[in-house]
């Protein structure tokens, strides 16, 4: 359901309707590389992230957090329900769930939960910039909102 290829285009990640990940060898993808394992349900989105690391958000209502290159699983954290969007820009997070927009900042390799905003609506896709995160919801439509420091204030 997503894929993602590294930096250096040595490996093509991809998730489907299964609880795998996979690392390919690129341009080869036959190899498998490696499987990251941790989730129990389907995997729909991967986000590649900086310093060799993966973000992964499953229909289990997880995200976890991996090393590319060791396959070790860094961190999970438990969501309250299914992810509609996610977007990421160093180092802010922001992932959508209905009408919940959480943002997480990444410190130390780690995700922490920074700020939370609640919409009228439920939320369509998203997409963060600098400074910036622009929000489509099922009604009215779009918005935009400044992100400053890991909170999401008012709407531009």
């Amino acid at each position: 359901m997503d894929t993602a290829v590294t930096d250096d285009q040595n490996f093509l990640i991809t998730c489907d309707r299964d609880e795998k990940i996979r690392v390919s060898n690129y341009p080869n993808c036959y190899n498998i590389h490696r499987y990251l394992l941790g989730h129990t349900e389907y995997v729909h989105r991967i986000i590649l992230l900086p310093d060799s690391s993966l973000l992964s958000i499953g229909g289990d209502q997880r995200m976890l957090l991996w090393n590319l290159d060791t396959g070790a699983n860094l961190q999970q954290i438990s969501l309250s329900g299914d992810v509609t969007s996610a977007s990421w820009h160093a180092p802010c997070l922001l992932i959508a769930i209905s009408n919940l927009i959480r943002v997480y900042k990444r410190s130390s390799g780690v995700l922490e939960l920074s700020s939370e905003l609640k919409l009228d609506y439920d939320v369509i896709s998203l997409s963060v910039g600098v400074g910036c995160a622009v929000v489509i919801t099922k009604q009215p439509g779009l918005h935009e909102f400044k992100l400053l420091d890991g909170v999401l204030v008012g709407e531009l």
